[in-house]
C-alpha cells in the first residue's frame, strides 16, 4: 500500500516535470 502510494507520487511528479518541459 505504502509502496503503491510512493510509486504514484513519483509517477505524478515525473508526469508534471514532463508537462513543464
Amino acid at each position: 500500500m505504502f509502496l503503491c502510494l510512493l510509486w504514484s507520487n513519483l509517477r505524478q511528479r515525473q508526469l508534471a516535470d514532463y508537462i513543464l518541459m
